[in-house]
């Protein structure tokens, strides 16, 4: 989050998705003439995501598979296990941490295109027949999947996804190629379900509800398939508002191939030409006087065989004017996996002015984070990727954020989003005392089963979506979908606040929106110590439905302008300044300027 907003709320409080939105409604998804046989439809274009399918035999090498959409045109795809709901990552020339091994037939997948790419050329095939006319992977009770319709063009969403047959599908999301958009389905919810057709092959993202009671006879719906098999046993968080599953046992180290404690020096040596590989002992530590830099293109920092538990390689700030500790600014596919990163701020105090502790994002597209402990950081976040045009495709998987900043005006975001279509998905933070994740517009980016929690410092925010600046209000086809906000132990604010007004009273640097094109849906809010939930101000075409508050809401208003603020409740908007497709919960209530709340 920006210092300004930090600023601002100080001073305020002392005065006392997967919906597709900005898109016409239309009912297209991949056409047959996207497709080839033994080929992959619906290939990404470049610097762009594509849920795309493999049409081929079972257990086709990952890489082969994908070289059908041409050479280099896939640069790396994610498989979401209907199991653990957990991410599976293929990497193109990087067999070392590549999950992903291998594609079955009509297995759907989330591809991105290599920027400078050509575009994928796929050889025209005939018109498609009936199919089987059934959902591949249909999602388990309360699971994510993604999903493949194999039947004949133009069926309708809800029929098709009704041959899951033992499961409803209470959601569905497609990602539209050309605009990086979502489009959703909701059950018996047609006002604001946008997805309302799908063709042969097209692949989507789909929520499982309940159990069906007394299925309606359709066609005999295909059994999940075996799950893709993957390099290491080790398992993958899930997107559940539950911790992360306790990690297994990693293989121990090779002393000759990777690099002991120390300070950054080796690390940085060892970042000196593109695609180059800094690879870290298990419990090393290193005590960094100065920053870790990415010098080139797709190099990579991670510990030594994976590992998800504390033997993970410890990159800790120990100098008193360091507030960065990795830093891949403007560094294309850039990977950071598998390490900690401590800010040291207990022992090193906040810093003023200080910048992120992981710091990427820029001209850059496709950069990672995965499995990396970030915390306590010195400056104003954990991790910031910096946005605006020029940044695309990042993905913040797995991770664990926090705690960040004290609540006495030296606030810290676990994870600021500014790059677009991105996806930042199965991540914990904890005690992120100005958001847990601040989206900064971030057009065509998907925010989902992430759980933010407050344990024992008190948050502004649990997932922010008030920023006008630096997007210009831009939240085009962003979809925050199926994330739980838990106030477990300490006071959260605002639950997920939508909209510029909400924050804080407009004037020059701090615009009034609207925010536009955003999408919030079936997320979850809990616990004892929640302020406002859902609250919307300074928002136009935006859609928010399916969410749930088993929350206690609770505070004593202040603030406002002019006027002092409603008392929080789960679902408030203030109309005036609030345009789109809301679920029916919600309640007229005059939300300006909210941040003034407090507790005895």
């Amino acid at each position: 989050m920006s210092r300004f907003r930090q600023r601002f709320a100080f001073s305020c409080a002392g005065c006392a998705l997967l919906v597709a939105v900005g898109l016409a409604a239309w009912s297209v998804g991949t056409g047959s003439s996207e497709a080839q046989q033994d080929g992959v439809h619906n290939c990404p274009q470049p610097g762009k995501w594509a849920i795309s399918v493999w049409d081929g035999p079972d257990g086709t090498e990952t890489g082969e598979a994908l070289a059908a959409c041409g050479e280099g045109v896939v640069d790396f795809a994610y498989y979401l296990d209907p199991e653990t709901n957990g991410w599976l990552g293929y990497f193109e020339g990087h067999a070392d941490i590549s999950q992903l091994l291998m594609l079955n037939g009509k297995q759907g997948i989330i591809a991105h295109g290599a920027m400078g790419a050509p575009p994928s050329t796929p050889t025209p095939e005939p018109t498609p027949g009936a199919g089987e006319a059934a959902m591949h992977n249909c999602p388990q009770a309360g699971k994510w999947a993604i999903s493949v319709w194999d039947g004949p063009d133009g069926t309708e969403t809800g029929e098709a996804l009704a041959t899951c047959g033992v499961v409803s599908v209470v959601a569905a999301y497609y990602l539209d190629p050309a605009t990086n958009g979502w489009l959703g389905y909701f059950e018996d919810r047609p006002e604001v379900t946008k997805l309302l057709a799908l063709n042969y092959r097209q692949g989507v993202i789909a929520l499982g509800g309940a159990a069906v009671q007394t299925p309606t006879p359709t066609a005999t719906p295909t059994a999940t398939r075996t799950p893709t098999p993957t390099r290491t046993p080790t398992p993958t968080p899930t997107p559940t508002p539950t911790p992360s599953p306790t990690p297994t046992a990693s293989p121990a180290p090779s002393p000759a191939t990777c690099i002991a404690s120390g300070d950054q020096t080796a690390i940085n040596n060892a970042l000196t030409s593109v695609g180059s590989k800094a690879v870290l002992c298990q419990n090393a530590v290193f005590n960094l006087t100065a920053t870790v830099v990415f010098t080139e293109a797709d190099q990579e920092i991670y510990t030594e065989g994976f590992p998800t538990d504390s033997t993970r390689a410890v990159l800790r700030v120990a100098a008193p004017n360091l507030a960065v500790a990795v830093d891949g600014t403007g560094r294309s596919g850039v990977k950071l996996r598998n390490v900690v990163v401590d800010g040291n701020r207990p022992e090193l105090g906040h810093l003023a002015g200080g910048n992120a502790l992981v710091l990427l994002g820029g001209d850059a597209s496709g950069q990672v984070v995965d499995h990396v402990k970030i915390y306590e950081p010195r400056g104003w976040s954990c991790l910031h990727h910096s946005g605006g045009a020029s940044c695309t495709g990042a993905v913040i998987t797995n991770n664990e954020i926090g705690p960040a900043g004290q609540p006495d005006g030296t606030w810290a975001d676990g994870i600021s989003l500014g790059c677009r279509n991105s996806i930042v998905s199965s991540n914990t933070i904890v005690d992120a005392t100005d958001g847990g994740i601040v989206v900064y517009g971030s057009p065509g980016s998907l925010i989902s089963g992430n759980t933010v929690r407050a344990v024992s410092r008190t948050l502004w925010g649990g997932i922010i979506m008030v920023d006008y600046i630096p997007s210009g209000g831009d939240y085009t086809g962003t979809l925050v979908t199926g994330n739980t906000i838990d106030a477990a132990g300490a006071h959260i604010v605002t639950g997920i606040p939508m909209g510029p007004r909400v924050w804080g009273c407009p004037y020059a640097e701090w615009p009034a929106g609207p925010n536009r094109g955003g999408s919030v849906t079936n997320n979850t809010l809990t616990g004892a110590y929640m302020g406002y939930g859902f609250v919307v101000d300074g928002v136009e075409n935006w859609t928010v439905a399916g969410n749930v508050s088993n929350a206690v809401h609770s505070g004593t208003p202040a603030g406002g302008c002019g006027q002092t603020p409603a008392a929080p409740a789960a679902f408030q908007k203030h109309g005036v300044h609030a345009t789109g497709t809301f679920q029916a919960e919600f309640e007229e209530a005059y939300v300006e300027a909210v941040l003034g709340l407090s507790w005895p």
